[in-house]
């Protein structure tokens, strides 16, 4: 076995051209899978850090008739849902949270108001202190909280007598009870604190509020599905029970690592699959190079054969030659793939970061292990079955130097075509991806993101309770910021576009009458009169609202495109209506539309057909705007400090949080779908290479094998061009083939895609057109060499030879 070992490595080592590059091939490959397993691992196979993780889930409302798919429940509901079901040990709730911590500066802290049985439900207790009681959630007034593990250590230097501190945040006293273990942070990894919901104040007994997120954990033994079809039972008798509220309304369950997963499991899906191809197509070009290898051999194998050494000991110096480059081509894989983790970690989902990381641990290794076995048989199957079938008699007989047969051309070739289809499906999966990012990008925002400098200053109550308090602040603020110099527009507003799909309300229009479950469901902006304006927001018709629409002014609401193409005949016709926004009771005022936008995406880059309204916030009195949008001339980095001295010039006790651009927000949305495509299209690229290489081999090989032929050819009249001509038309033949099956697979591919991915375009016969002129390019520009070199053939040395 040694002995065979060490001949081995001799003999690759006297070819150092045709092992760097098997090598590197196979380095490629294995690299490229094992990095993507790495992150597919951990994002959908390892476990969560809780208690039977396989028993969490998600309860959300089925609300689609309204655009929400899964839409945070109603208190109400929740309360329902808990006490009829039976196929959960344990449900428990969560609504959002922020405040501000005292000190200097001050910091915001955002986090979670949860039930008292949140963390026995998620099966995890505080590693410092005890967890919330049910007395903690029995009173409006919020004393207690604990900590997760990034503050504790962050804010408090990770102090082990914080339990029983107080501390003031948003000027409330609060004392610390808890801090969660580090593994923790739930449902992302941005919060920082928990403290006890209000379950006994009047919002929480509220039906057509939805403000919730709702984690339940599977009794033993009940499937999903069970749990499903019980709670869609509950939904419809609820539905029965109240329909001025939940028509329409039902009931979906996710598991809980589906829901953590969200968007990345498909991605990564086809990332997995991209990389096996990869290393498909590395395999066969390996296996080729094997081929040709052994066919320049195979007068040396026919030899030994005929001395007397074994079709075995031949077979098993071929297998340990292909195990010996797939094990180089693995470690140098290794190195590879733990080199990109650095930059894959953006893979792993916001809610998963910091608990579950992408590492090459006992497991990838097997798995790496596994792949490199495989990609040896694969790459020594072929050439070994090829030397076996030949036999001896073929190259002792015709003394051919290469003993290579016409099977074997052909072998070679079937692998070149197959090398060019998955290369050709890679290249067109690529191709979608960067259309499909193409589309995202050429999408009309309805704002200009360029130039846009945001932040956000939350206003603690109870010194912000009073409203005529919050609008001086505002006003306060505008002012002294629109004086910096370099800015051109300021203002606040409730949300930003991209930040949330949600904060919705209802709204009435004057003159239609609405049946229960109806969408009449607005996307609900609240804002001071120049944020309009610092978004740059498309005006169709009408006017923004100004500084005249104060508290006294007769109310007024802008509304969107898609509002006005609902409901009226056009933008103009709009103008002057009368609405309910906000809510669409009897209490409500009626608005009067004075202006109508173009569509901002405010939900992002996803279905944005939704009806939305704009509300000055001097006439509402329910809505905190908290971000505050800078439109500025010049570099950003001179206005942040500028920026938030003015604000703390009019109260220096408000923190500052999430400074950043607009355009470094809307990057983030696409910056999954980024990697996605930029991975794809290395693939790609990388295949290509392999293909091309391929094609270059085997073209060379065939000179060589045809050289008596050529120089005949050349000997009795035939012109060099001819030869080139003919050389030149083999590799685009071999190419064509690839084509017209990579085509074929792509087709089905694409299909598959859209089903996994939105927005991914329909296959066009441009697109085939494009990437079949593009590999037959590429083949001609390979076959060059091969058919120069056929062109040099001496036709008198080849004569002198015969």
């Amino acid at each position: 076995m040694i002995s065979n070992f060490a001949q081995v490595l001799r003999s690759l080592l006297r070819a150092p051209m045709f092992t760097a590059f098997a090598v590197a091939a196979i380095a490629l490959g294995i690299g490229a899978n094992t990095a993507i397993f790495s992150v597919f691992r951990a994002v959908l196979l390892k476990p969560l850090p809780f208690a039977n993780p396989n028993q969490l889930v998600m309860v959300w409302e089925d609300a689609s008739h309204i655009g929400f798919a899964r839409n945070t429940p109603a208190p109400a509901n929740y309360e329902d849902w808990k006490r009829q079901n039976t196929v959960f040990s344990g449900i428990a709730a969560m609504q959002g949270y922020s405040g501000v911590l005292a000190g200097q500066p001050p910091e915001e802290l955002t986090g979670r108001a949860v039930t008292p049985n949140m963390f026995e439900v998620m099966g995890v207790q505080p590693a410092l202190g005890r967890a919330f009681r049910e007395e903690d959630s029995q009173s409006d007034e919020i004393r207690v909280a604990i900590l997760t593990d990034r503050l504790w250590r962050g804010r408090f230097n990770a102090d082990p007598g914080i339990v029983g501190r107080q501390v003031t945040v948003s000027g409330a006293r609060l004392e610390i009870i808890g801090v969660m273990p580090p593994s923790f942070q739930f449902p992302d990894r941005l919060a920082e604190i928990y403290v006890p919901a209000p379950v006994n104040s009047q919002r929480w007994k509220r039906r057509t509020s939805h403000f919730l997120m709702v984690v339940a954990r599977l009794k033993d033994g009940v499937t999903v599905e069970k749990a499903q079809s019980e709670m869609t039972t509950i939904a419809k008798r609820l539905e029965q029970e109240y329909p001025n509220s939940n028509t329409k309304v039902g009931a979906v369950v996710v598991p809980l690592r589906t829901q953590a997963a969200g968007d990345t499991a498909p991605l990564l899906r086809t990332l997995f699959a991209a990389a096996v191809v990869l290393l498909l197509i590395a395999c066969a070009n390996v296996a080729n190079l094997m081929l040709t290898r052994a066919s320049g051999r195979q007068r040396e194998y026919a030899i030994r054969l005929a001395l007397g050494a074994g079709a075995g000991a031949l077979l098993k110096q071929l297998v340990t030659e292909a195990m010996v480059l797939a094990g180089a081509g693995c470690a140098a894989g290794l190195a590879l793939a733990a080199l990109s983790l650095r930059f894959l970690g953006d893979l792993v989902p916001q809610f998963m970061r910091g608990i579950l990381v992408p590492v090459i641990d006992a497991q990838v290794l097997l798995f790496s292990v596994a792949m490199t076995f495989a990609s040896a048989v694969a790459i020594a199957l072929l050439p070994g079955w090829r030397i076996l079938r030949g036999g001896l008699s073929p190259a002792l007989q015709h003394g051919d130097r290469t003993g290579a047969s016409r099977a074997s051309v052909r072998t070679r070739g079937a692998l070149v075509v197959l090398e060019v289809a998955l290369s050709v499906l890679l290249v067109s999966v690529g191709a979608l991806l960067v259309q499909r990012m193409i589309s995202l990008r050429g999408e009309a925002l309805g704002f200009q993101p360029e130039r846009l400098l945001t932040m956000r200053t939350r206003l603690p109550n109870p010194r912000y309770q009073d409203r005529l308090k919050r609008e001086r602040y505002y006003d306060a603020v505008v002012e002294r910021v629109r004086s910096l110099p370099g800015v051109r527009e300021a203002g606040f507003v409730s949300v930003l576009p991209f930040l949330t799909r949600g904060n919705t309300s209802g709204f009435a229009v004057e003159g239609i009458q609405f049946g229960r479950g109806d969408e009449n469901d607005a996307l609900t902006r609240i804002g001071t009169p120049g944020y309009l304006r610092a978004m740059q927001a498309q005006l169709l018709a009408g006017r923004l609202f100004n500084e005249t629409d104060s508290g006294d002014a007769p109310r007024v609401v802008v509304i969107n495109e898609t509002f006005s193409r609902r409901f009226y005949k056009s933008a103009q016709d709009a103008i002057g209506r009368r609405i309910q926004a906000d809510g669409s009771g009897p209490n409500e005022p009626w608005r009067t539309v004075v202006g109508v936008v173009r569509d901002l995406k405010e939900r992002g880059y996803v279905d944005n057909s939704k009806v939305g309204v704009y509300l000055p916030v001097k006439q509402d009195t329910g809505w905190v705007p908290e971000h505050f949008v800078v439109r500025f001339t010049g570099e950003p980095a001179r206005l942040i400090q500028p920026v938030s001295a003015a604000i703390h010039e009019v109260d220096p006790e408000l923190s500052i949080a999430l400074v950043q651009t607009m355009e470094t927000i809307v990057d983030e949305e696409l910056s999954e779908r980024k990697q996605h495509q930029s991975l794809s299209v290395a693939f790609a690229g990388i295949a290509v290479a392999l293909a091309a290489l391929g094609i270059f081999a085997v073209l060379s090989f065939n000179v060589l094998l045809r050289t008596r032929e050529l120089g005949v050819r050349i000997a009795v009249g035939a012109q060099p061009a001819s030869i080139a001509e003919l050389v030149i038309r083999n590799g685009v033949v071999m190419t064509a083939i690839g084509i017209l099956l990579g085509c074929a697979a792509s087709e089905a591919a694409a299909r598959v895609l859209r089903s996994l991915l939105d927005r991914v375009p329909e296959s066009s016969p441009w697109l085939f057109a494009g990437v079949a002129a593009f590999f037959i390019a590429v083949s001609a520009v390979a076959s060059l060499w091969p058919a120069m070199r056929a062109m040099r053939i001496d036709p008198m040395r080849v004569l002198r030879d015969e």
